[in-house]
């Protein structure tokens, strides 16, 4: 098999720079910078570490396997358990694939790509990355255009992004909005699935439902037929009940 190298100049001028990357080349760990979105995106896991670690140190690290870096910025996209290996076996080098995105949505969307193709997502992962997501857009750093948002979509468009069922985002999102902070920390450590989590919240709505009844009032008023008839409209369209009475 032929060994990967880097691209010449030429070469690299010829990537599309939406998500495309170079071969992989050895580049010093201490240049690979980490980022919260990301990093926080899938949270690292101790045990796969020092499995990961172990077999560094056993024979090498495999190098059919380079972590994903976005070239500007060198910010970590997808690799993170492998960096954190690599760190841990005292490594100095480790391989890298270089990415061009034209923004954070489009970087995130390609991590969340990678994981969702190597594996189902845990009810926990996928409360993290809605979270991850949401704080985002409503920090303005990721927006949708105005006719997705007039269309009501967002719901839509993130769940395709993420490979799940737009009613698995909403219900992720009334989690989010509406469970106490023992649920969703039931559902991050999996104790809890997101239906169940789900399903605790609306009862805790219906329990908390209060009633409101309105008593009767009664009042006398001199008008004329046409101020009858609009207060009349008036009830119908507010859906009051009315009796109305016409004094002899």
């Amino acid at each position: 098999m032929a060994k990967l190298t880097a691209l010449s100049n030429m070469g690299k001028a010829s990537i599309a720079n939406s998500g495309a990357s170079e071969l992989s080349v050895m580049v010093p760990i201490d240049t690979i910078n980490l980022k919260d979105e990301f990093k926080n995106l899938f949270p690292l896991n101790g045990n796969m570490v020092d499995t990961i670690t172990e077999n560094i140190l056993s024979d090498t690290y495999d190098k059919s396997q380079p972590i994903h870096v976005w070239k500007e910025g060198m910010v970590l996209v997808d690799g993170h358990h492998r960096l954190a290996a690599a760190k841990k076996a005292g490594l100095k080098e480790i391989p890298v694939f270089y990415h061009y995105f034209k923004d954070l949505e489009e970087a995130l969307a390609y991590a969340i790509k990678l994981q969702t193709d190597r594996r189902n997502l845990s009810d926990g992962e996928l409360l993290k990355i809605l979270q991850t997501l949401d704080q985002i857009k409503q920090a303005g750093r990721i927006a949708l255009d105005s006719n997705e948002k007039a269309s009501g979509k967002s719901a839509e468009i993130t769940a395709k992004k993420i490979g799940v069922s737009r009613s698995k985002v909403e219900k992720v999102r009334t989690i989010q909005n509406k469970a106490s902070e023992e649920i969703k920390k039931a559902v991050e450590d999996g104790e809890m699935s997101i239906n169940a989590a789900y399903n605790a919240v609306q009862n805790t709505s219906k329990e908390n439902e209060v009633s409101i009844i309105v008593e009767s009032y009664t009042c006398e008023l001199e008008v004329s037929k046409k101020q009858v008839k609009r207060l009349e409209a008036f009830f119908k369209k507010e859906n009051i009940k009315y009796f109305l009475v016409k004094k002899l």
